[in-house]
């Protein structure tokens, strides 16, 4: 049975891949592994034995905190009936002790913060760290990379998708028969691995996230009942067949496949990555200078699309999360109006963003339509190339249309190159989806907007039952709450306004800068650029948020300008100024109105400083010499 595991070991898909990867997975499989071996000879008079595994323990749960279920089969190995009259005497007693000392020993040496700062594990500011790592994984922090786990259901997905790939089906036939020859068979050491199993899988499985490496640990364990349920039925057969054709079936049906998977799966690691192919057709295919829409991230496209030879923007799909429920569905559509009209070209990774927004349709209905739309070539882009490489033995090709994205991702992902065609989707057809979601009677922006005008006009009323019906359509819509809120302050009811924040806050985490950038969006600009400038100067090292609160406070100026509120106009124009010393229309408009209500030599001092900024200016040079006539 070892042997035949070990055969099968070698060839599992799953584990062939991800030993290719950088990751704890791999190495938690081999101290478990070697762990469960260890305790497979337990209890014993081998003191040196006890020593050997309480140091695998600790490297184990040194790894990945997980492995500290190794104490499972630990205790049942010396707790199962029979395992002599001598087990729990003082010798053995010492013995299991030591081990637990030698674990927790090494685990501290591997996790030194758990003795020195165990608040390291409670901080939530980088998201690298245990507590957000776990946040992330129970589904309770969202990120782009979780989001196709909104998909997948605990436990079941693993049965269903992730073993299933990374055994083969023959293969988990076999191991899953193997778990229930467990139960009929009843015997030590195979209750010891279902332990394992059972207690890894019932921590792992129940996550939100679910990535193939995760089974990783499982496989040594399946695969040896896998290959024990197949010896067993040889056996079986041998009783009552002669011909070695039919009682070695079982071997056969499930050697073979899974030594075409391994070898498909080897394949990759011989041929060019799809990445290095697109990023050569994209050299010799599109234009220098093109306008180029590509991605950042886990598996990002930007490096396909030097600056020094093309003009490359953003996706920016984190936008679509940050901003979820904190801004106006129309707000996404213009943050995407102004990449689409632009772009020439659109270089992504389907595992990068594109899957993850095609399986939240119901969570992000934007990013799901525009992705969905980019799919069908509805969205006025035609496929035009795309590369992958998947593992493949001669004509056969493991179907991997179903997986999830990290299968795939890692080492042979799919990348697209769009091409914008003929039919390209027009601005007035973005605005004809903007003018239907403000309309429709099923989604909160035609509300906000109602409210919005409601307290522009003081009919504070009107504007909370306006919010309010917003979140008939949208309980979770947390903008809504924000507003209500500034209804409430504007009338001094600061307890009011902090239970209306707090609501807000216990639906979508913390305020952040996108919570006031949909009060901008929505209308009421110059209340939300008020709570920016506080983000701004608690975040101080944030070359964005500057230039942001700039812009808002151009376009408030702006507006008092052209309704002839000239003195207004100034003091926001001269706001602008002290962020973006070089905002040349500042600096210009603020000569204008200072010339409009007749302060010459402020107006004159305004266009002598846009001609520090741009001598060429010929609006500023007209005007200094008409003043200074």
């Amino acid at each position: 049975t070892g042997a035949f595991a070990a055969l099968l070991m070698a060839f599992t898909a799953g584990h062939i891949q991800q030993s290719h990867y950088y990751t704890v997975d791999p190495a938690l499989t081999f101290w478990s592994t070697l762990g469960l071996y260890l305790i497979l000879q337990m209890p014993s008079k081998n003191t040196g034995l006890y020593l050997a595994l309480g140091l695998v323990i600790g490297l184990a749960t040194g790894t990945r905190l997980v492995g500290i279920w190794l104490g499972l089969p630990f205790l049942m190995a010396h707790l199962w009936p029979g395992s002599g009259k001598n087990a729990w005497q003082t010798p053995t007693i010492l013995r299991v002790a030591l081990t637990l000392l030698v674990a927790a020993a090494v685990t501290l040496a591997c996790e030194p913060f758990l003795l020195i700062d165990p608040g390291h594990y409670t901080d939530t500011k980088d998201i690298r760290g245990f507590l957000p790592s776990m946040q992330i994984a129970r589904g309770e922090r969202i990120r782009i990379w979780a989001l196709f786990d909104f998909s997948t259901p605990p436990y079941l997905y693993y049965l269903t998708h992730q073993f299933r790939y990374a055994l083969g089906t023959a293969l988990e036939i076999a191991a899953l028969l193997g778990i229930g020859l467990v139960f009929f068979k009843r015997n030590k050491p195979a209750w010891l691995l279902l332990s394992w199993i059972f207690a890894y899988f019932l921590f792992v499985g129940g996550l939100h996230t679910k990535p193939i490496r995760y089974a990783t640990p499982l496989l040594p364990v399946l695969v040896v009942l896998g290959a024990w349920a197949c010896l067993t039925s040889v056996r079986l057969l041998k009783r009552y067949v002669s011909s070695p054709f039919v009682y070695t079936l079982p071997i056969v049906l499930v050697l073979l496949p899974t030594l075409v998977r391994g070898t498909a799966m080897v394949s990759i690691y011989g041929r060019e990555d799809s990445r290095i192919q697109a990023a050569r057709w994209i050299q010799n295919h599109v234009p220098e200078n093109s306008e180029v829409l590509g991605e950042h991230g886990g598996f990002p496209t930007a490096w396909m699309v030097p600056e020094d030879r093309y003009r490359f923007e953003d996706t920016d799909a984190s936008y679509f999360i940050a901003s979820k429920d904190w801004m106006l569905l129309r707000s996404q559509i213009n943050f995407l109006k102004k990449k689409l009209v632009a772009a020439d070209w659109i270089v992504l990774i389907e595992e990068n963003r594109m899957r993850q927004y095609l399986a939240v349709p119901d969570q992000y209905p934007i990013a799901h339509t525009l992705f969905q739309r980019l799919s069908t070539g509805d969205l006025g882009y035609d496929l035009v190339a795309q590369f992958k490489s998947p593992p493949e033995f001669w004509s056969w090709q493991i179907d991997e249309t179903q997986t999830e994205p990290t299968v795939t991702a890692f080492d042979h992902p799919r990348v697209l190159i769009y091409r914008k065609n003929a039919n390209q989707i027009t601005e007035s057809q973005l605005d004809q989806w903007i003018a239907r979601i403000e309309t429709s009677e099923n989604l909160p922006d035609r509300y906000i907007l109602e409210g919005v005008t409601a307290f522009q006009q003081n009919h504070w009323q009107d504007a909370r039952q306006a919010f309010q019906k917003a979140l008939k359509v949208r309980p979770e819509f947390a903008l809504a709450y924000i507003l209500i809120g500034e209804i409430d302050r504007v009338h001094g009811d600061q307890a009011a306004t902090q239970q209306a924040w707090e609501k807000a806050t216990e639906i979508r985490g913390s305020i952040t800068r996108h919570t006031f950038l949909g009060m901008v969006e929505a209308g009421l600009k110059a209340e939300g650029v008020v709570y920016l400038e506080g983000i701004a100067q608690m975040e101080p090292d944030d070359p964005i948020l500057p230039r942001l609160v700039a812009s808002i406070h151009f376009e408030l100026a702006l507006e008092h300008q052209q309704q002839g509120r000239f003195q207004a106009a100034i003091a926001l124009y001269q706001k602008v100024i002290e962020r973006v010393p070089d905002n040349l229309s500042s600096h210009l408009n603020i000569a204008a109105c200072f010339k409009t209500i007749g302060q010459v030599e402020n107006a004159i001092m305004s266009y002598q400083k846009v001609l520090k900024l741009d001598p060429q200016n010929k609006a500023a040079t007209d005007s200094l010499k008409m003043l200074q006539k």
